[in-house]
C-alpha cells in the first residue's frame, strides 16, 4: 500500500509542449442518434501532439464527470499535455452525456469512433496505429473500460474508411474508474448512462468486470482506498477479472486521497504530479509506448485484426488485380477459415507447400519515404505488391523483421493507391504462421 503524496516526475527541465488543435467533429454530419445540432449534440476530439521527441504512441482521453458533465481541463487537457511532455500524443474526447438526454450506446459510439478516427489519420498525425490506447477517469474510466471490453475489428466493407478501422485499444489506463453497474457502482453515473430502472441484462452488459476476455488489452489501474465517491472495489474487481483471463495489468492502490485527483498539478511541466504518474511512465516504457517504433502505415495483424484470403491452388493470371475476386480464394480472418491468433495474420499448416495469402490494402494520403515491409514468417516467403515481387524472405524468424521493398514494387505504393498484397509460402516448417505489414522508418 502506498501513500498518495506529490512527487517529482521527470521534470528536470521545462519541455516544449504542442498547442491543442481545433476540436474535430467525429462525424461530418450528425452523430448517430443525435437529438439536435447544439454543441452538446456534437461529439468532438481535440488533438494534442508532442512538439518534439514523439514516440508515435497515442491515447484517447475520456474525462470524467458522472456522465453528467466533463472535466475537460483537469482530466483532459492536463493529461494530454503531460503525455505530450513524455512524447505521447493525446486526443481529448468530448462525448455525449446523460444530462443532455443521451443514454448508452451513444457514449460508446463516440469513443469507438474516436479511436477509429485516430487510426484512420495515423500517418497525418505521425501516430502508430498499433499503439493507440484509451485513458479515462471516474465515469470517463467507465467509458474507457467499456471500449476495452466492447470492441470490434471494423467493417471492411464500409463505404466510410474510418469505419474500417479496428476499435480495439492497444492499452488501457483507468484512473479511479467506475467499472460496474452493480451494487458497487456510482449511482449518478449509472442513472445518467442507463436511465432509471435499467433491465438486468443491460446492467450486466455495462458491468465491465463481467465482460473481460483474454482479448482485453493490457491495463494500468489506480485508485485510492479512501475514495468516498467511487468504491475501490471497482478497480479490484476489474483487476481480478483481468487476472482470471490472463490479461497483463498493473494495479496501484494508494491508502489516502479523495476522488477526482487527476495529476493534482495541472500546469506544465507537472513538477508536483502525483506518484501514479511516475508509476504509469514506468509501465508505458515496458509497453514500448515511450520509445519510437517503426510507424505502421499498413498495420500487421499483431496490431490490428485483418482479413486475409487464402488458396492452395495456383492463382489465375489476374489474381494480383486490386478488387479482383476469384472463387479459388477463400476468406478467413486468420487464414484457413479460423480466427487469427495474437500476432499472426494467418496460421499455416505443418510441412505443406505453395500456400498463397492475399489482402487488399489502401495506402494513406500523403508521401511516405523510407517504407519497408515488416514481416514475421515461419517459412520461405515471397511478398508481392500488385503482382510485382517486393521481397523474398528465406527461412523463418522468431520476431518481426524489416525487409527492403524492391524498386519496382515501391512504385505501386502511391498515396491513396489500392494495392493487392500477396504472400507466397513456399514450404512451411513449424506451422506457426505469417504476418506482413508496411511501416515507415
Amino acid at each position: 500500500m502506498k501513500l498518495l503524496i506529490p512527487a517529482l516526475v521527470l521534470a528536470l527541465s521545462t519541455p516544449i509542449l504542442a498547442q491543442a488543435q481545433t476540436p474535430l467533429r467525429l462525424w461530418p454530419g450528425d452523430a448517430p442518434g443525435a437529438k439536435g445540432q447544439m454543441p452538446d449534440d456534437i461529439p468532438t476530439l481535440t488533438p494534442y501532439l508532442p512538439a518534439a521527441n514523439a514516440s508515435g504512441a497515442a491515447f484517447i482521453i475520456c474525462p470524467g464527470g458522472g456522465y453528467s458533465g466533463l472535466s475537460m481541463d483537469h482530466e483532459g487537457r492536463a493529461y494530454a499535455q503531460w503525455l505530450n511532455q513524455n512524447g505521447v500524443a493525446g486526443f481529448v474526447l468530448k462525448y455525449r452525456l446523460g444530462s443532455r438526454g443521451y443514454r448508452h450506446p451513444s457514449m460508446l459510439q463516440d469513443a469507438t469512433r474516436a479511436i477509429r478516427l485516430v487510426r484512420s489519420r495515423a500517418a497525418e498525425w505521425k501516430v502508430d496505429a498499433g499503439r493507440v490506447g484509451v485513458m479515462g477517469s471516474s465515469a470517463g474510466g467507465h467509458l474507457a473500460s467499456t471500449l476495452l471490453t466492447h470492441f470490434d475489428a471494423g467493417d471492411a466493407k464500409s463505404a466510410d474508411p474510418i469505419e474500417r478501422e479496428s476499435s480495439r485499444p492497444d492499452l488501457g489506463v483507468l484512473c479511479y474508474a467506475v467499472i460496474t453497474m452493480g451494487p458497487n457502482t456510482h449511482g449518478g453515473s449509472r442513472d445518467n448512462l442507463l436511465g432509471p430502472n435499467p433491465p438486468p441484462e443491460l446492467v450486466k452488459l455495462l458491468s465491465n468486470e463481467q465482460q473481460v476476455t483474454p482479448q482485453t488489452p493490457p491495463c494500468f489501474i489506480w485508485h485510492t482506498v479512501a475514495d468516498p465517491v467511487v468504491k475501490v472495489e471497482n478497480s479490484l474487481d476489474f483487476a481480478s477479472a483481468l487476472r482470471k483471463n490472463g490479461v497483463p495489468f498493473d494495479l496501484h492502490l494508494y491508502q489516502n486521497g479523495g476522488h477526482g485527483l487527476g495529476l493534482d498539478d495541472d500546469t506544465p511541466p507537472f513538477r508536483n504530479a502525483l506518484p501514479w504518474a511516475g508509476d504509469l511512465l514506468f509501465w508505458l516504457k515496458q509497453q514500448n509506448f515511450l520509445t519510437p517504433q517503426p510507424l505502421q502505415i499498413i498495420p500487421t495483424s499483431q496490431r490490428v485484426p485483418q482479413t486475409w484470403h487464402y488458396t492452395t491452388a495456383q492463382p489465375t493470371p489476374n489474381w494480383a488485380q486490386p478488387g479482383f475476386d476469384d472463387k479459388a480464394w477463400q476468406v478467413g480472418s486468420g487464414g484457413f477459415g479460423t480466427d487469427a491468433e495474437p500476432g499472426l495474420a494467418a496460421r499455416t499448416a505443418w510441412n505443406t507447400s505453395d500456400i498463397w495469402l492475399r489482402r487488399e490494402i489502401v495506402m494513406p494520403q500523403g508521401e511516405h519515404p523510407n517504407l519497408k515491409l515488416w514481416a514475421f514468417h515461419d517459412e520461405d516467403v515471397d511478398i508481392f505488391l500488385n503482382g510485382t515481387l517486393a521481397a523474398h524472405a528465406p527461412g523463418f524468424t522468431t520476431r518481426y523483421e524489416p525487409l527492403e521493398i524492391s524498386a519496382q514494387a515501391r512504385t505501386q505504393l502511391k498515396p491513396a493507391a489500392r494495392v493487392m498484397m500477396a504472400v507466397h509460402c513456399h514450404q512451411t516448417t513449424g506451422g506457426q504462421g505469417v504476418d506482413v505489414g508496411i511501416v515507415a522508418e
